[in-house]
């Protein structure tokens, strides 16, 4: 049977995994590699980690797997890399974290306004983003400016070395700001403020192409007749990955922080400033919106209440023995999870975390469950918002470290009022899987989206809201809200 191979090249490693084309997980691997924090909210990576990290793992899945016919690659985003004419770095690669340019923000609002920009590009002006972080090379760093014969992000640089010729994916660019992402092309009006022609960028095209065979001196001579897919941004393939074609259903990816994802017809520029882009569906698009602190405040509560962590451990223990006990407490404890302010609906630097409604009843066990009832009422804050967008939401996909919790996903179910699909197996790796059907797809071995889609199905389980507890929860919901504007 044919095998294909699915990378992710995220933001601390790279991981490859590599399927059967009936879907069947056969092998993976994973290597970590550095990232480098400066003062002033620099944060850099090597892009030749990245490129070395990739070609031992390739090396490895290509020696020790027969029949492989094509590789598929998920990125991080909004990380640049200027290059020489052989695309060699210039310097150490700007990441989607740093933080540098914000300076710049004046500098570009004299030229263009915010509001123009998010209407080309889905982006309000962000630090982090490569049209800032070009903005403030080019001031900064004069010499480097002068001589770099292209600005590569993750995927283009990675796909040159691997294949000789490199596009930048219309997913991958939506992340760049400097991307218009109705023409689905770069943006004249904005490369001319950064200073460079388009000859600068690799040239845009969709996902589901091949790139061409992968042909790296380093790698075994028996991959001369792989092919490398175009690929794309890590959202955009996990949300491939995770069954969402249905317009319906939207993707709830849990970590350190949340990350909100909708599939729709056109891009949705909206009052919200949530983040419209070119999706790897024909003729689709994405809406991204994020909750940064949502996964680390569970973390904050159990660091800050219990001094040993055994005392975590079996606070935990008994909150999922005891869970049913404890998703039928009714207090009017709440707790606002904005550690770090809000990106949605409402935007401010000036909220901050707290409790509300403390009494002498309340236990840590009350406190738990506010932390958890927070973070789903900001989850639906920004759906509720969503859906005034003319959007429909039918159902959750929820994926990651908070799918596992009995507790989190009963309580996010009751508050929305959705239905919340859980996978099964909970060892999938999206960003990679992905990868591996865009591979396929851009390989021709799949037919299109569709059939890549039911061969890939994963198993799910299903939580559904407690009708019991919905007048509950719309109340608090209310109080939710009332607090949260009230901190403004």
């Amino acid at each position: 049977m044919d095998k294909i191979i699915g990378l992710d090249i995220g933001t601390t490693n790279i991981k490859g995994e590599i399927y059967d084309t009936d879907g069947s997980l056969i092998d993976s691997l994973s290597y970590p590699y550095d990232i480098f924090f400066y003062k002033n909210g620099r944060v850099e990576q090597c892009a030749e980690d990245w490129l070395e990290t990739t070609l031992k793992i390739l090396n490895y899945l290509f020696e020790k797997h027969k029949g492989i016919k094509a590789v598929g690659m998920s990125t991080q985003g909004g990380t640049i890399i200027p290059v020489d004419k052989e695309i060699n770095p210039l310097r150490k690669a700007i990441t989607w974290m740093d933080a540098r340019a914000g300076d710049q923000k004046d500098f570009i609002l004299k030229k263009i306004s915010s509001d123009r920009i998010y209407k080309i590009t889905g982006w309000k002006p962000q630090s982090s983003l490569p049209f800032l972080q070009l903005c403030w090379i080019r001031k900064n760093e004069k010499d480097i400016f002068k001589k770099t014969y292209k600005y590569m992000f993750v995927n283009d640089f990675i796909q040159h070395k691997l294949c000789g010729d490199s596009y930048v994916d219309y997913s991958n660019a939506s992340i760049t700001m400097l991307f218009d992402i109705v023409k689905k092309d770069w943006s004249e009006e904005l490369l001319n403020i950064a200073g460079i022609d388009e000859s600068k960028l690799s040239q845009t095209q969709k996902s589901d192409i091949i790139v061409g065979n992968i042909k790296n001196e380093k790698l075994s001579k028996k991959c001369t007749d792989i092919a490398f897919s175009n690929s794309a941004h890590d959202q955009y393939c996990v949300a491939l990955s995770s069954n969402i074609i249905n317009n319906n259903k939207i993707l709830l990816s849990t970590g350190t922080s949340w990350a909100i994802f909708v599939n729709t017809l056109k891009p949705y520029f909206n009052e919200y400033n949530y983040s419209p882009g070119v999706h790897v569906l024909p003729e689709r698009y994405g809406l991204i919106s994020v909750i940064p602190t949502a996964g680390s405040v569970f973390n904050w509560f159990l660091n800050n209440f219990f001094e040993k962590e055994e005392d975590k451990i079996d606070f935990l223990k008994n909150a999922q023995e005891n869970n049913e006990k404890i998703l039928r407490l009714k207090d009017d404890c709440i707790f606002v999870p904005l550690f770090q302010g809000s990106f949605g609906p409402i935007w401010s630097d000036k909220i901050k975390g707290s409790f509300e409604s403390l009494s002498f009843d309340i236990t840590k066990v009350n406190l738990f469950k506010a932390v958890l009832e927070g973070v789903a009422f900001q989850v639906k804050w920004i759906f509720d918002s969503i859906t005034e967008l003319g959007i429909k939401i039918d159902s959750i996909k929820m994926i990651g470290g908070a799918s596992k919790s009995i507790l989190q996903t009963q309580i996010l179910s009751d508050v929305t009022g959705l239905p919340i699909y859980l996978p099964k197996n909970i060892k999938l790796n999206y960003a990679c899987r992905g990868a591996a059907m865009l591979a396929g797809v851009s390989s021709k071995i799949y037919r299109n989206f569709d059939e890549v889609n039911d061969i890939f199905k994963e198993e799910e389980s299903v939580i559904y809201p407690r009708k019991e507890f919905r007048d509950y929860y719309l109340e608090k919901f209310d109080k939710y809200i009332k607090i949260v504007n009230k901190n403004l």
